[in-house]
């Protein structure tokens, strides 16, 4: 309500905690100044002497925040945030649960609050993908049911969980939950489990609703073009590749709901000690952007560019001791309109982060600068 801003949600085991930073967006002139004077800056209420983000921005330890008196449950490990930024879902690796923070805009005083446990889901919940929201129900306006569906893996069971955010607006007061929309067993490979990573890619069917405009009946056909599911799986050492695939729900009135159905289809062999997946881009012999799937093995020091187009991996990165987390900054000058690309990761083991240049035309392509 201020102006132009994000916030970033960080899972803290230790306290155990939601802690979340609030961002000013300095890319748009009209953003209001930066809390910390600089031009970027992340703010976090934090003590300057215990050098720690203040209790005010951190959320799920105090059980009175809540109308249900909960607190967070232990081990936060995976998180991830609705396309809207209101649901904030947490696993709990070690108490098979996930949680639900809910995520408010309406001013300083409105700050995320744990609001539910999900409880009973299979071993080892480790990692949360959202799934896109179809553009369909935001056009809608409200006429279409849908809850923001999210995916999560577990470490020791065969199985992903499909989770539902509800918002339970209708309510007085409202009490917004999770809940589980399906199992899914993870049988591609013999004694498959352990599931790490998981990201999901709905940009072939944004690609679809962006030639729709508001058109409800074009979005709706935009439903058939499935959102790819990528997991990264330890046994066997693979990237198992999936869908969602969503189902309208029609009546004589018209459209009424959409629901998500989730099947895995594929499997391609890495090196052991798969652990982490992003979507990213690397710049492509024509000098422009073409989308990749990176995935981690943590054991084996290597990372794997998967084509999503050509259905195969094209490039496997050396890296050093204990490669975990992964992001990617591929990005079109405005002024020149040359593409760049570079993955950044983090090392575990050593404690440094390595950039690694994302241009195929270069000598360089996949390793370490």
């Amino acid at each position: 309500p201020d102006g132009p801003g994000a916030r970033l949600f960080v899972p803290v085991r230790g306290d155990p905690s939601i802690t979340w930073f609030d961002i000013v967006d300095d890319r748009d002139p009209a953003a209001p100044a930066s809390p910390c004077g600089d031009a970027f800056c992340l703010e976090c209420a934090g003590d300057p002497e215990f050098l720690r983000c203040g209790p005010k921005h951190r959320t799920g330890e105090l059980a009175y925040e809540n109308p249900r008196g909960l607190v967070l449950p232990v081990e936060p490990v995976g998180l991830a945030v609705d396309a809207r930024g209101q649901a904030v879902v947490a696993a709990h690796q070690t108490v098979k649960s996930a949680s639900l923070i809910v995520n408010r805009w309406g001013g300083a005083a409105e700050r995320p609050t744990l609001q539910y446990n999900l409880e009973n889901l299979p071993e080892g919940p480790t990692g949360v993908a959202a799934v896109p929201i179809p553009a369909l129900v935001e056009a809608a306006a409200g006429d279409i049911a849908y809850g923001a569906a999210f995916v999560v893996t577990h470490s020791f069971a065969a199985e992903l969980s499909l989770v539902r955010y509800e918002d339970d607006a209708r309510s007085r007061p409202p009490r917004p939950f999770l809940s589980r929309a399906g199992n899914v067993p993870v049988s591609l490979g013999a004694r498959s489990f352990d599931s790490r990573g998981v990201a999901a890619d709905g940009r072939e069917r944004a690609a679809c609703e962006a030639e729709c405009a508001s058109d409800l009946t074009c979005l709706a056909a935009c439903l058939d073009v499935p959102v790819r599911l990528y997991l990264a799986n330890r046994t066997p050492a693979s990237l198992m590749i999936g869908r969602v695939v969503s189902e309208l729900g029609v009546t004589t009135a018209g459209i009424t709901s959409v629901s998500d159905r989730i099947t895995l289809d594929e499997v391609v062999p890495l090196s052991f000690g798969a652990s982490n997946v992003t979507l990213g881009d690397v710049v492509g012999p024509g000098g422009e952007l073409e989308p990749r799937v990176f995935v981690v093995a943590f054991d084996a020091r290597l990372v794997f560019a998967y084509d999503p187009r050509t259905r195969r991996v094209d490039t496997v990165m050396r890296m050093g001791r204990g490669p975990q987390a992964i992001a990617v900054d591929a990005r079109v000058d405005p002024v020149t309109g040359a593409a760049s690309s570079v993955l950044y990761v983090a090392h575990f083991t050593d404690s440094y982060l390595g950039v690694v240049d994302l241009d195929t035309r270069r000598a360089t392509y996949g390793t370490i600068v």
